[in-house]
């Protein structure tokens, strides 16, 4: 048992994998098998590349005019493994904003309310949602083929919201609330 321990603290991402375990199951005994919790092994990733967080948290820094090198930015996410290959870890969204003295909090299972209150107090608000349903391309997800992507939700009304898409290009669009709303919710409602 100790070559095993050995060897999986040697390799990087079992480690990673091991820590993020632990976590899910400390969440998981704390709140009961029945609370629903983040999928920590899922990432968003349904943009170029599998950058949308990483472009979202890039768009929000410029939006607040904090200074930044995109390479520097990128390696750091990279290094930090809150970029990789397939995209951004759930619970790694926002690191970059941290790290770059902006004031983060996150949230899953959020309610429409919670979101337009951050809306309404002017933040710039980074959502997971299904990427396939939010482009009109399905209306349910598969529990098990949620097509996380990354967006900023910048405004919103009863009938549509204004989003940046990094999928989309750099312009903010407007998406039906409706549509929105299903895609944020079977992705969890995470912000």
């Amino acid at each position: 048992a100790d070559m095993v321990v050995g060897q999986v603290y040697d390799d990087p991402q079992l480690k990673e994998l091991m820590a993020i375990s632990d976590r899910v199951d400390a969440a998981m005994e704390a709140y009961g098998q029945d609370r629903p919790y983040i999928p920590m092994a899922e990432c968003a990733a349904v943009s170029e590349a599998n950058l949308c967080d990483f472009q979202c948290e890039v768009w929000i820094l410029n939006a607040f005019g904090v200074p930044f090198e995109e390479g520097a930015l990128a390696q750091e996410a990279r290094e930090n493994r809150w970029l990789k290959d397939s995209g951004t870890p759930l619970h790694a969204v926002g690191k970059l904003l941290e790290e770059n003295g902006l004031s983060v909090r996150r949230q899953y299972e959020s309610t429409q309310e919670e979101l337009q209150t951050a809306i309404d107090a002017g933040e710039h608000v980074i959502v997971v949602v299904d990427g396939e349903i939010l482009d009109g391309k399905s209306q349910y997800t598969d529990d098990e083929l949620c097509d996380y992507h990354a967006v900023v939700c910048l405004g919103a009304d009863a009938s549509s919201l204004k989003i940046y898409n990094p999928a989309k290009g750099i312009a903010p669009e407007e998406y039906p609330a409706g549509r929105f709303m299903n895609a944020w919710h079977e992705a969890g409602g995470y912000m």
